[in-house]
Order: C-alpha cells, then sequence, then structure tokens
C-alpha cells in the first residue's frame, strides 16, 4: 500500500510543479517573475507539490486519506469553477479508484459512490446556476455520465473488486485473530512471570562464587562431592559456601535454596 502511496505522492507533486511553472510563464508577459511567484496560481500549487513530495516518504493512513481527499475537492473545485469540467469529473473518478485501492470502500461501497455522484451532482447544479446555464439539466447529464463511468466499470471489474474486497476483509479478520492471540500470549507471560519470578541475587549480598555454586545445585543437584568437582573446589570450600548462602537468605536446607532460586536459571 505504501508503495502506491509513494507513486502517487510523487506523481502529484511533479504535475504540481509543472502547472506552477506553466502557469508562472504565462504570466510573463505581463509581469515580472517575482510578481508571477506571488500569484496564488503559483504558490499554492508549488506548496501542494512540495507537500506531496514530503508524503511519499512517510507510511501513514493518514496520508493515504489526505491523497483521496485532495483529489475529490479538486474534482468539486474545478466543477464549481466551470460546470462542464472534464479533468473536474476526472479528478472525481481517480478519488473513487483511489479509495478502493487504499481500501476505503471496503464497508457499504455503494451508498458512498451514491454519496460521491450526489456531492458532484450539487456541485454542477450550483455551478452551473452561476453560469446561467440550465441547472438541474446540466447537473443531471453530468451526473448521468459520471455514473455511467463508474458502474460500468465496476461491472467490468466487479470480479475482481469483489475478490479484493473479500481478501482485504479476511486479512482484517486474520490480523485481528492474530492480535487478539497476541494479546492473550503477552496476559499469559505476565502471569508466567509474576508467577514464577526470579530473585534477586544482590538482595542477599551473593558472591559471585555463591551464586555460582546456587546455579549447580539447582541445574544438578547432585551430591556435596559432585558438586564440588563440577566448580573445581574442595567439599570443604563447597560446604562454607553453602553455609553462607544459607545465613544469608534465611534458610536451613539445600532443598530451600533449590526452592528459592529454581526460576533464575529457566
Amino acid at each position: 500500500m505504501f508503495q502506491v502511496q509513494k507513486k502517487i505522492a510523487f506523481i502529484m507533486a511533479s504535475i504540481g510543479l509543472l502547472v506552477s511553472i506553466v502557469n508562472l510563464i504565462n504570466g510573463l508577459s505581463q509581469e515580472t517573475i517575482i510578481q508571477g511567484m506571488m500569484h496564488s496560481t503559483f504558490y499554492l500549487v508549488f506548496l501542494l507539490s512540495a507537500y506531496f513530495f514530503l508524503t511519499a516518504f512517510l507510511n501513514n493512513g493518514i496520508i493515504r486519506l489526505t491523497q483521496v481527499l485532495f483529489l475529490f475537492f479538486a474534482g468539486i473545485m474545478a466543477i464549481l469553477d466551470e460546470h462542464n469540467s472534464i479533468h473536474g469529473v476526472g479528478f472525481i473518478i481517480l478519488a473513487v479508484f483511489l479509495s478502493f485501492k487504499y481500501g476505503y470502500f471496503k464497508k457499504r461501497p455503494v451508498v458512498k459512490l451514491i454519496l460521491v455522484i450526489s456531492a458532484a451532482f450539487v456541485a454542477i447544479v450550483i455551478s452551473a446556476g452561476l453560469a446561467n446555464k440550465s441547472n438541474w439539466m446540466v447537473g443531471f447529464n453530468a451526473v448521468l455520465f459520471l455514473s455511467m463511468f463508474l458502474f460500468i466499470s465496476y461491472i467490468i471489474y466487479q470480479d475482481e473488486i469483489k475478490e479484493y474486497l473479500e481478501k482485504s476483509r479476511n486479512y482484517d479478520t486474520q490480523i485481528d485473530k492474530l492480535l487478539r492471540q497476541r494479546a492473550k500470549l503477552n496476559d499469559k507471560i505476565d502471569d508466567y512471570k509474576e508467577k514464577y519470578k526470579a530473585i534477586d541475587f544482590e538482595k542477599y549480598n551473593l558472591t559471585p562464587r555463591e551464586i555460582e555454586t546456587i546455579k549447580v545445585l539447582v541445574l544438578y543437584r547432585e551430591s556435596d562431592q559432585m558438586l564440588a568437582d563440577r566448580l573445581n573446589i574442595s567439599i570443604n570450600t563447597l560446604r562454607d559456601h553453602l553455609r553462607h548462602i544459607r545465613d544469608k537468605m534465611g534458610v536451613d536446607t539445600r532443598l530451600e535454596i533449590v526452592e528459592l532460586c529454581r526460576y533464575n536459571f529457566l
């Protein structure tokens, strides 16, 4: 999805930059470059182009929604400026196609199409009224053209659209399921950590050698002689370590040491 957003952002930025340059050149016969750059036809289009260029590097759902809304309102503004504007209708059609691509038409696509067509109809009626044309007939004819184009496009690609929407819904369902499973797993991990919490050796002022002795005791639970051999120390030294450990931890037997420290060496 981000790759589509990125490509569209670059296209919008490039076309906008070209439009601003053309608008600037058109005015050079009557004004200087600085004066031309002060016109909204130049700097507004240029700023929009810069904005879309920057959005090519941001993977964000709000950016994708901005692209759709820009195309839609650009179409509406073009229609309000000229009721029979072809590129105005074209912008609206692009907004609809892009909405499908970004998944905004997953739910109630027919209702949303009707709302888009209604908005275009209202804009055409208003624009035609300002131009002293037959408001309703002009608006009705344009809406018929727009409706025909959109619904024929839908009929041609309905299998692909239905497959895409079905896959999108399945993906959303799977993602929701995985998120719920992850939440449950995180709860279990938290419970496990709380239940099988390791003790803090620093609390008992244990030396590194005493901690090593505890580790060997917990892991192997062998006789004193076998533990001493593993640690390469004498049995008496081992017993001294165990005595110090019992005193520091406040326990009386080796078994209690094992029970206290069993989760430190999982």
